[in-house]
């Protein structure tokens, strides 16, 4: 389960208004202010849910589609199944999509390029990709890539997700620029006789650096009826800006007391 996609997700409807440095756009593609918006977390797990609004409200379609099983679709893919259905008697997409998921599909690569490159730390294998010292960290990360591409594209076909596509989670954001060049936005397009539909779909990945915050506050704000306010964008961006400590008149949000109480 993802802990934090209910304050994470209505951070999306400011992302998509306001945009600038909150995303990075992977592609071409269009929102739909209207359609039903879909966001991918891929970190320790595999977060996946939709979000909508409905009469100025927002509504969260939760879901675990982390947790529907991977196929491959290539030589390479088959062999980085068998590696990984050694290890579990059911391969799922969040096996690939998380950290632990990037270091199993660079292990079962090394094993029949180079069995010494085997075992290393996601963070070790992001950094070689991305510094372009390391040809087998490369692919790795570039297959990640692809994965991450073939089931966003599946998702937005299951929820009719023309809102757009955003990546949260604590992988995508530290591999951008990489993510721009990768096979990711091909995968997402090659969906035979809908490809034209997912290639009118926006993909985006959160920069924002605290978006569950962001979250925080428009949901307050929601309660509070500001959103529909001329000012409730410098309600957010003020929540935002001075973090947990911020004191509304009769609403209040602290940072916890003692230690080990925190999300």
């Amino acid at each position: 389960m993802w802990k934090s996609r209910t304050i994470l997700l209505p951070s999306l409807f400011r992302c998509r208004a306001w945009g600038g440095e909150d995303v990075y756009a992977l592609g071409q593609g269009r929102i739909a202010a209207d359609a039903p918006a879909l966001v991918l977390g891929p970190g320790t797990g595999l977060g996946v849910a939709a979000v909508r609004q409905i009469q100025g409200r927002t509504q969260v379609i939760d879901s675990e589609a982390g947790h529907i099983e991977w196929s491959a679709t290539n030589a390479q893919e088959w062999s980085i199944y068998q590696h990984f259905r050694r290890s579990y008697p059911r391969v799922s997409v969040e096996r690939l999509l998380s950290g632990s998921g990037l270091e199993g599909i660079a292990e079962a690569i090394a094993l029949h390029q180079d069995p010494s490159a085997a075992g290393r730390e996601a963070s070790t294998i992001s950094q070689l990709a991305t510094e372009g010292d390391c040809t087998l960290a490369r692919e790795a990360l570039e297959q990640f890539c692809a994965v991450l591409g073939s089931f966003a594209g599946d998702m937005a076909l299951a929820f009719n997700a023309f809102g757009g596509v955003f990546i949260g989670g604590g992988i995508a954001p530290r591999i951008a620029t990489f993510m721009q060049d990768s096979p990711f936005r091909q995968r997402f397009e090659s969906k035979g006789r809908f490809r034209e539909s997912n290639q009118s779909i926006a993909t985006k990945i959160i920069m924002h650096p605290q978006p569950g915050l962001l979250g925080m506050a428009v949901c307050l704000a929601e309660g509070l009826g500001r959103l529909a306010t001329e000012n409730s964008h410098e309600y957010i961006e003020r929540v935002t800006h001075h973090g947990p400590s911020y004191n509304h008149t009769k609403h209040t949000i602290r940072q916890p007391s003692h230690p080990g109480s925190g999300a």
